[in-house]
Formats: structure tokens, sequence, C-alpha cells
């Protein structure tokens, strides 16, 4: 009996990040709106340490919402760029022409002309 993947498994294929749209949203939403009330004095105004604890938890709250969304880019980035390094290692890997047995490189042979298989 095969496992069904969880929804933060398919939603980690396309995107890069396990978390939700509506959750990163929320995260940062909630972080503005700590900094903003930190922001502002009360009636009686507020103390420095009160000031510090929403500035903390702002910033907090925004860097949990963006870090997923930051990582899932620089991890896709990366696979990017991996599979390019693969693909330019296999078109200057050297060849073995199969009708005439010459080493080369490229898509055609250099002696015979013939084109080389996808998989020598």
């Amino acid at each position: 009996m095969s496992k069904k993947p969880s929804r933060a498994n398919l939603r980690e294929q396309p995107s890069g990040m396990r978390q939700s749209l509506g959750v990163m949203i929320l995260k940062i939403a909630l972080g503005l709106l700590f900094l903003a009330v930190s922001m502002e004095e009360g009636e009686e105004g507020w103390s420095l340490s009160y000031f510090f604890v929403c500035l903390v938890l702002g910033f907090s709250l925004i860097a949990w919402g963006l870090l997923p969304w930051l990582q899932g880019r620089k991890r896709k980035a990366e696979e990017a760029r991996r599979l390019a390094a693969e693909k330019a290692a296999e078109a200057e890997r050297p060849r073995i022409c199969r009708a005439c047995g010459a080493p080369g490189q490229g898509r055609v042979c250099a002696y015979c002309g013939t084109p080389y298989e996808s998989d020598p």
C-alpha cells in the first residue's frame, strides 16, 4: 500500500517552501502589526521594554514568514545551476563514433559525419 504524500510535500515541489502562501502572508502581516504597535505611544506612555518586545516580535514574525520563501528560491536556483553544469559536462564529454570508432565531441562525428546517439 503506497503512502499518500502530505500536502506540505506536494506544496514544496513547485514552490520550494513547505508553508502555504496564506500562512506566509499571515506571519508577515502579524509582524508588521507588531512593528506598528511598537512605534505608537499609548496615552500614559509605554515602557522601553514593551517597545523592544514588540520590535523583536515584529521582526521575528517577518523573518519567520520570509525565510522559507527565500530558502526555496535559493534551493531552486542551486538546482538549476547544478543541472546546467551537468548538461555542460555531458556536452563536453568525449564520445566514440559507432560507425568509424573515432573519438570526438559535439553532436556529429568530425571524421565521417555520423550523428552521435544520446547514450553512446
